[in-house]
């Protein structure tokens, strides 16, 4: 009743049963029940899973509040500090470069995956752990290519010579988006 719906707003009563923890940026909340859930230093701010589409939970050290301690949410500060997070957290646990790269790979990725590609420079273990995850998902052979790219290697038809191009080629393509093909391109893994 009226005390889970209070314990929920403050992570000291109720604290993550999975997280990855920075001093300096905050913990990245990965329980599903905390999914798109915003915390400020533990307390409760928003549910950001409709205007940011997070596809895990945040408790920043850092953002700015308002005096009725209402996030005044930079989509770019929310951007980076998660990617920083989920770069930092993978260099930790590699396991979580599947999750990561199964929220990169939604139609619509989130706020917090948009940008993690940003934060791979001289991480080069981080990048592979994302891209040892994408080609156990679609097998050695695979080459990952951007739409855009396809557009211009195939032609406006595009997909219809996809069949073509990869009998050419010899190797099976996969399309992604260009914030995957982005993290994909810092693996020494290729």
């Amino acid at each position: 009743g009226e005390w889970a719906t209070f314990s929920a707003r403050f992570l000291f009563l109720r604290p993550a049963a999975d997280s990855f923890r920075s001093v300096e940026l905050g913990e990245l909340l990965l329980d599903d029940g905390l999914r798109g859930m915003l915390y400020v230093k533990g307390v409760w701010i928003a549910d950001m899973r409709a205007e940011y589409n997070l596809g895990s939970g945040l408790n920043l050290t850092h953002l700015c509040l308002d005096r009725d301690r209402r996030a005044v949410v930079h989509a770019s500060d929310l951007e980076s500090q998660s990617a920083a997070l989920w770069v930092r957290a993978i260099g930790t646990r590699p396991r979580l470069a599947a999750r990561v790269l199964e929220l990169m790979q939604q139609p619509m990725p989130g706020a917090d995956v948009r940008r993690v590609s940003e934060f791979l420079g001289g991480k080069a273990g981080v990048a592979d752990a994302i891209a040892s995850a994408w080609f156990a998902q679609h097998g050695g052979d695979a080459v990952p290519i951007a739409q855009g790219d396809l557009a211009l290697l195939c032609g406006p038809s595009g997909l219809g010579d996809l069949a073509a191009l990869e009998k050419r080629l010899g190797r099976r393509l996969v399309l992604v988006s260009q914030q995957v093909l982005d993290v994909l391109g810092h693996s020494v893994r290729r």
